[in-house]
């Protein structure tokens, strides 16, 4: 008997501790479980923003403790918003996933972005799971002006991700 309550208490103690440290999020916890029902990978994407500009907005990043807090990646952001506005204007009728799309970024300690990728994503749509590709264009575009981001101080070099919702 003695046994089991021992054993019992340390089970008890490892399911309090933490496993694995994750990476700092920075904003918005976790991404939508089903995105609107309409458009889709394959689909002629409907022109659907929060606003007039026709673009996306920064809504949430994971930072690899690269910066002390979201403000500065929205402030690295909105110097190059105006030409993620256009990147998203111009490819609207190419189609492909434009709703949630999430780029990974190497950043340099003097905030410097080095390298950007699409982070791989899929959801649920029309009853299966779909990738959450954007056109070729909307891609290459994104990652041009991505690339031109300087992160104000203070930076530590490292990856940091964005996501830019319709």
């Amino acid at each position: 008997m003695p046994f089991a309550l021992l054993l019992g208490a340390a089970c008890a103690r490892q399911a309090l501790e933490p496993a694995v440290a994750a990476p700092t999020v920075l904003v918005g916890q976790g991404l939508p479980d089903q995105p609107p029902e309409t458009g889709g990978p394959t689909e002629p994407t409907r022109r659907a923003t929060t606003d007039d500009t026709g673009g996306a907005r920064l809504t949430g990043g994971v930072g690899n403790k690269v910066v002390a807090s979201f403000d500065q990646l929205r402030e690295a952001v909105r110097s190059v918003q105006p030409e993620v506005d256009q990147c998203y204007q111009s490819t609207v009728s190419e189609g492909g996933w434009r709703e949630n799309l999430m780029w990974d970024l190497d950043v340099t300690a003097q905030g410097r972005v080095t390298r950007v990728a699409l982070h791989d994503a899929e959801y649920w749509r029309g009853g299966h799971v779909v990738p959450a590709t954007p056109s070729v264009g909307l891609a290459r575009c994104m990652e041009r002006t991505l690339r031109g981001l300087l992160v104000p101080p203070p930076v530590q070099a490292g990856w940091v991700r964005l996501r830019f919702e319709l």
